[in-house]
């Protein structure tokens, strides 16, 4: 059997087109499953703590919604699903391929990060606390 899946993207921003990808529906032989994405972005990529809310519940309601490959009623207008894709045959776990090369990984660490030196405003704070200035 070849398997298929539909990526399942939020919309933050209609008039921009762009789309964040959180999970997909997948086809096997053992019927539709969700895959979710390792890494779903924070609230400063998704346009604000409210919109990083939302995706959260959307997870949750996803995961929680049998009529597969459906979208559940309560996810709204900023989450839609793409058109079919097929996996590649031969792969023995389409789900984990899935999560593996469709979905957004986690971004990986290149080391420690580098400690940060004294911001601006620190700079200006210790040039008054040194001229006694209040």
């Amino acid at each position: 059997m070849t398997s298929r899946y539909h990526i399942i993207h939020f919309i933050p921003d209609p008039f921009s087109g762009a789309r964040v990808p959180l999970a997909a529906f997948v086809e096997s032989a053992r019927g539709w499953k969700l895959a979710e994405a390792p890494h779903v972005p924070g609230p400063e990529c998704l346009g604000g703590g409210s919109a990083h809310a939302f995706v959260r519940m959307v997870l949750q309601d996803l995961r929680a919604h049998e009529a597969l490959p459906h979208l559940p009623r309560t996810v709204g207008p900023q989450i839609v699903l793409t058109e079919e894709k097929l996996v590649p045959g031969g792969v023995a776990d389409p789900v984990e391929w899935v999560e593996r090369h469709v979905l957004p990984q986690r971004p990986q660490s290149e080391g420690p990060a580098q400690p940060r030196g004294p911001h601006r405003d620190t700079h200006g704070y210790r040039l008054f606390a040194q001229h006694h200035v209040e």
